[in-house]
């Protein structure tokens, strides 16, 4: 199941958040997707009886080599990149 949500997710860390929903070990997560990734991860969550909500904001990754945790900022945009994912 890891390996199958890693090809979705692209990220160890996302696919390991997304099985801790599905397997009750936290009741929701929060990921980051690049929109190109849109329509595939749609298509696990649903598949995977999960729900989501969309951000209304975009976030842009700011560079910052040599820091453990990823920073960014928010832009306005149409759609959004940022979900809560959650069991039914």
């Amino acid at each position: 199941m890891l390996r199958s949500l890693k090809n979705t997710f692209k990220s160890a860390i996302k696919s390991l958040e997304i099985l801790y929903v599905l397997e009750n070990s936290k009741p929701c997560a929060r990921i980051l997707a690049n929109e190109d990734e849109l329509k595939k991860i749609f298509d696990c969550l649903h598949n995977n009886s999960l729900e989501f909500s969309i951000s209304n904001f975009k976030l842009k990754k700011i560079n910052n080599e040599g820091y453990y945790s990823d920073k960014s900022e928010k832009i306005r945009w149409k759609k959004a990149i940022l979900f809560c994912i959650y069991q039914k």
